[in-house]
């Protein structure tokens, strides 16, 4: 099994610093970023499987992000990580597509098991790409049709339905 390139978002150092270290000890590839810019920039250099995402911080609108970020790489999961949770804000991340939404500060064992269901929820084997090397159920993009739960292959006629829990190990 690959390892889950990570991404870990958030403007306190501590946070990322602590983030990264568990994370990275459980096995992630673990990338940091502390602005929007970063992020963002790091998603199209580095492709990620996986972002932990700070709603707030100085000058960005976390959800924001997760929508730019979402619509470029339909395969990402994020995790909000907030310490000013409300239940707009979590309908609005639950909106956007956000896997999960955590308040802070949250135990790094609650970390780990909403890291855990975002990844149950993946089809097998599914990893996010590039924007320019984007593969769905492995083939291009150019010939899929998506709309979750079902992907479909034009040029084989193949559907794949993704029924979250099923085919998945337990």
């Amino acid at each position: 099994m690959t390892s889950t390139r990570t991404l870990v978002v958030d403007d306190d150092l501590g946070i990322r610093q602590t983030l990264e270290g568990v994370l990275t000890d459980e096995g992630h590839r673990v990338r940091t970023a502390s602005t929007r810019a970063e992020a963002l920039s790091s998603l199209r250099s580095h492709p990620a499987d996986l972002v932990l995402l700070d709603l707030k911080m100085p000058g960005m609108d976390g959800v924001e992000v997760m929508r730019r970020a979402s619509r470029d790489y339909p395969d990402l999961l994020i995790i909000i990580l907030t310490a000013f949770g409300s239940i707009d804000s979590a309908i609005e991340a639950v909106r956007a597509g956000a896997a999960d939404y955590l308040l802070k500060p949250s135990s790094i064992r609650d970390t780990e098991a909403a890291i855990a269901r975002a990844l149950a929820r993946r089809p097998l084997g599914r990893r996010q790409t590039g924007p320019s090397e984007r593969e769905v159920d492995g083939a291009p993009a150019s010939r899929t049709l998506r709309r979750t739960p079902l992907t479909l292959d034009m040029e084989t006629n193949v559907a794949n339905l993704s029924i979250m829990g099923w085919g998945q190990p337990r």
